[in-house]
């Protein structure tokens, strides 16, 4: 059975007729979110976006040197609907990915093997030395890390950068009072709400630097096209994705 992901209003909104969108599906079998997760991510400077073609919004399809022939899917996450990274990945958390592609996008190249890599501009945080001060002088650890990493869980000198910082350093959110800790806030996004921390305050002259970073690297469960009833916008983008069909990744028509 297909893993599906769920149509609820996302950060960027609902799902449009005609559209094409990228799934990655929830499973009662399937693996934790955590797994998904690029820790350290991956920085995406702007060097680096010129050599990949990557471009601050939108998808590009990126050839893999190491295996001939498979492309994976880099997907910029705009900061408009996903200010903070952790907005994006707690709603994967409950509804599974569903990412729009362009209708023009090459479909024939996507198969089994390709990655839905996600790309924020906020991901890699430049300077976290306060992030990792604020938790020694509350008394806690000096790293939580989603994946459990030894490097990140166990050592003298924190890492340069630990995917657990994300929900450490969510804007937008409501304060909830001490019973969660000093910084605990809620965020609340579209179909759902979720508990973080804002960030820690800082010291004089700190600003806060961010490099552009791949941070989650998502199979595709399926590819879907929303029906568009009356104005059959739909049938044009089925037949140029279901040339994904040949690689093995099912296309279906979903009414939302």
């Amino acid at each position: 059975m297909t893993a599906k992901a769920i149509p609820v209003q996302r950060g960027c909104g609902y799902r449009v007729q005609g559209g094409v969108y990228a799934e990655c599906g929830l499973s009662p079998t399937g693996r934790p979110l955590e797994d998904f997760l690029l820790d350290p991510p991956i920085p995406i400077d702007s060097d680096r976006q010129q050599a990949l073609g990557i471009r601050p919004v939108g998808v590009t399809l990126v050839p893999d040197p190491r295996r001939g022939g498979v492309h994976h899917v880099f997907d910029w996450v705009g900061s408009v609907h996903y200010a903070n990274v952790a907005d994006i990945l707690e709603e994967v958390r409950r509804f599974g990915l569903s990412r729009r592609l362009p209708r023009n996008l090459d479909f024939s190249l996507l198969s089994r093997e390709t990655r839905h890599v996600l790309v924020h501009a906020s991901a890699w945080i430049d300077d976290p030395a306060p992030y990792f001060a604020d938790r020694v002088e509350a008394g806690g650890p000096l790293m939580w890390c989603p994946k459990i990493l030894p490097e990140h869980m166990v050592c003298r000198a924190p890492p340069a950068m630990c995917a657990g910082l994300w929900w450490e350093d969510v804007d937008g959110g409501i304060a909830v009072g001490h019973a969660h800790g000093y910084r605990a806030v809620e965020r609340t996004m579209p179909a759902f709400r979720y508990l973080a921390k804002c960030p820690p305050p800082f010291p004089l002259g700190y600003a806060r630097r961010y490099t552009p970073a791949a941070f989650a690297s998502f199979p595709i469960s399926r590819v879907v096209v929303v029906s568009d009833p009356a104005g059959g916008s739909h049938r044009q983008a089925l037949e140029r994705a279901g040339a994904v069909t040949r690689n093995g990744v099912p296309v279906e028509e979903v009414e939302c």
